[in-house]
């Protein structure tokens, strides 16, 4: 499976000629996208260094839903060239909800919760 980061509207997976043959991994929080194999809710995701961020355009992804495996065809000298001159991106909202979920909002396989919810 080749990776193209890219935003492609859910209907796109839809249609007859993609079936079974595209798939959709991302650290990405979606909806709407449910045909054909789909891995969201990659964790940790790429804005908190996630390796998922490493994946360029081109990269093979080979995964086997029923074992619930994934590898990236990549060497780990390239991955960790890539990790050295990759950067974060800070969240854009800098006050009211939007900011308050950024900086407090846990990854996907914490639930995609605020911290204080955790703590209860």
């Amino acid at each position: 499976m080749e990776c193209l980061k890219s935003s492609l509207p859910p209907p796109l997976f839809r249609v007859p000629e993609l079936d079974g043959k595209v798939a959709l991994v991302s650290d990405t929080r979606v909806s709407g996208v449910s045909h054909g194999a789909i891995g969201v809710h990659c964790s940790p995701e790429a804005a908190v260094g996630g390796p998922i961020g490493l994946v360029r355009d081109g990269d093979v992804i080979e995964f086997d839903l029923l074992k619930g495996s994934i590898h990236l065809e990549v060497s780990d000298t390239e991955l960790d060239q890539r990790a050295s001159t990759a950067t974060s991106k800070q969240p854009q909202h800098t006050r009211g909800y939007l900011a308050d979920f950024a900086h407090t909002v846990t990854q996907a396989h914490e639930g995609c919760v605020s911290h204080w919810v955790l703590k209860q």
